[in-house]
């Protein structure tokens, strides 16, 4: 499987994945160097690059007035997806929990 097709799974746009596996092979950087090897609108990047933030697939470094965009290492993706597990398995035992109340609720509004 391409290496863009598995990004893909993870919700990223083309865009998205194109600028992460930029920002992967040059390390940190300023969003110019970013955008020019993306071949993407600097704009375009710098809205890329908060998402992938949010993500938490790589951090913002105040150096003086100048951001650095650094990636973290690829292998913080399975730690990510592990949270997400963890909490997906918290969300079904709370529904687990209410869904008699639920259940209730629903069938008393026919």
């Amino acid at each position: 499987m391409k290496l863009e097709e598995s990004l893909k799974k993870l919700d990223l746009s083309d865009k998205e994945i194109k600028v992460y596996l930029v920002c992967l092979e040059i390390g940190q950087s300023q969003i110019v160097p970013i955008s020019q090897k993306s071949q993407l609108p600097r704009t375009t990047v710098f809205h890329i690059l908060e998402k992938l933030r949010n993500l938490r697939l790589l951090e913002i470094i105040q150096k003086g007035t100048r951001r650095v965009y650094a990636p973290y290492p690829p292998k913080r993706i399975m730690t990510l997806l592990k949270q997400k597990e963890s909490e997906i398995e918290e969300q079904k035992k709370t529904i687990a929990e209410i869904l008699p109340e639920l259940a209730s609720i629903y069938s008393a509004s026919f």
